[in-house]
């Protein structure tokens, strides 16, 4: 990268430090490789340094540590931009959780429930917090709402212990769970009724969305409506089908709005997916998992990002 820039900023270049002692002295594009004391201690104010290595953020730091202050006095090569996500994500110390839907299992590391997965750098461990077949999640107010098909929405305290049970009616299939600020209720998509159940805060069914006269008149469900988040006063949902023709292997599957404060099906705002989940709003955008083929899709649909397995959680 040195060399790179070397020759695109010819005479411009006037040393070339390294932190190496082993490089001090070796010979770079006409330019011996100093020490970069020498030039850290100058009182040269002129100077502006470029970094030209993967380490940026310690070198940053260092020449941070020096009063130097970045983009006035320093800057990385443009040639590492596309690093800085990858270092970002080496440096990533967070917490998260995520839910499986296998059934229950007594081993503390697998089976079907609610865990903690807690990130440091490259290094990380996870917990299982709860035993169950579990899908959607929600949280609010420091709580955490989660859907167990057997038991129905358990609601966790800040220390993830369970503080209630809610009761769901059983042959619903309860996945993706949301709440609407506007409209004060809870939304859960339930697959096996092909609608989206409405709750009050104490979970107390409002109504049903139904999403399909085919299911009101066989009972069977034939669209697959799994996950849904809230933006607004709109639900969007996720279904394999919109016709409900998945079972005949027809997946015209979408993202579909519904109005939370009508009950009214606007209609699909992404179409064409293959098994979709997990609509989100991240950075003032609609997101979506397409799932089987491995894409996260926002930006108007556009494919963000290919992954090679069935893509499915998304936060």
């Amino acid at each position: 990268l040195a060399r790179e820039l070397v020759r695109s900023l010819g005479r411009m270049v006037v040393a070339i430090v390294d932190n190496n002692p082993n490089m001090v002295g070796v010979l770079e594009e006409s330019l011996t490789v100093e020490s970069p004391e020498r030039l850290l201690d100058s009182s040269d104010t002129t100077l502006y340094y470029v970094i030209c290595t993967t380490s940026f953020t310690d070198v940053g730091e260092q020449l941070a540590g020096r009063g130097l202050s970045i983009g006035d006095d320093f800057c990385a090569s443009p040639s590492l931009i596309g690093l800085q996500p990858v270092v970002a994500l080496q440096s990533l110390n967070r917490k998260l959780l995520f839910t499986s839907g296998f059934r229950p299992s007594e081993k503390p590391s697998s089976g079907g429930g609610l865990y903690l997965v807690e990130i440091d750098g490259l290094d990380f461990s996870y917990r299982k917090l709860h035993s169950g077949t579990c899908h959607g999640m929600v949280q609010k107010n420091g709580m955490t709402f989660c859907v167990d098909q057997a038991q129905g929405i358990l609601l966790f305290n800040e220390e993830f212990r369970v503080e209630k049970v809610y009761e769901i009616k059983p042959g619903q299939r309860p996945h993706g769970i949301d709440w609407c600020e506007q409209t004060g209720e809870f939304f859960v998509a339930a697959s096996r009724q092909d609608c989206i159940l409405v709750f009050d805060e104490d979970f107390r069914e409002v109504t049903r969305i139904s999403l399909s006269e085919k299911f009101r008149r066989s009972g069977v469900p034939v669209h697959h409506i799994n996950d849904l988040c809230v933006v607004g006063t709109s639900v969007y949902a996720t279904m394999f089908s919109l016709t409900g023709n998945y079972q005949h292997d027809v997946f015209d599957g979408v993202v579909l709005e519904v109005d939370a404060a009508t009950r009214r099906i606007v209609g699909p705002v992404f179409s064409n997916l293959w098994m979709p989940h997990n609509p989100k709003y991240l950075k003032d955008g609609l997101c979506v998992c397409d799932s089987l083929p491995g894409f996260l899709r926002r930006n108007n649909g556009q494919i963000a990002g290919n992954f090679p397995a069935f893509t499915r959680g998304l936060a």
